[in-house]
């Protein structure tokens, strides 16, 4: 369906402005996509298949029992949202990067024993950078080195 076409007026002339179609369907899907794809390139122009639709959904699954620590469940619908499309990359799941640390650590598994050893080794590597732990500042001391501390109650 195209809009009606816009009028505009400038001097006491009436001027018919082009009308502009909406937007393909299928621009509008791709852009609303929960998930981004390494395959963008293909959404243009071929729909997901049947199997692809239904590893989204365990993605999004997973991510939704991962937020409310059901982590083993969660680790069972990521290792299915891998079984029917291994190329999709879980940590491209919008707020991924949101869950606990757990939830992480089962997709690792998930990607490792889903035989795909090396997905595996590139998140917990991320992982690893991400949740590194991290010096804590040093307690301030007197000009003379010690370290003041409560006087002992009496």
């Amino acid at each position: 369906q195209v809009d009606p076409e816009p009028v505009a007026t400038t001097n006491g002339h009436t001027v018919v402005l082009p009308a502009t179609p909406p937007p393909p369907v299928a621009a509008q899907a791709a852009e609303a996509s929960p998930i981004p794809s390494d395959r963008a390139a293909e959404s243009d122009t071929s729909p997901l298949s049947a199997s692809e639709r239904r590893a989204r959904a365990a993605a999004l699954r997973g991510l939704f029992l991962a937020r409310q620590r059901r982590f083993d469940a969660a680790e069972r619908a990521f290792a299915e949202a891998i079984r029917l499309d291994p190329a999709l990359d879980l940590a491209t799941i919008p707020t991924f990067w949101e869950l606990e640390r757990s939830a992480h650590e089962g997709v690792v598994r998930v990607y490792d024993e889903g035989g795909q050893g090396r997905q595996a080794s590139l998140l917990a590597a991320r992982l690893h950078e991400r949740f590194r732990p991290r010096l804590v500042p040093s307690r301030p001391s007197h000009a003379d080195g010690t370290i003041r501390t409560a006087a002992p109650s009496v």
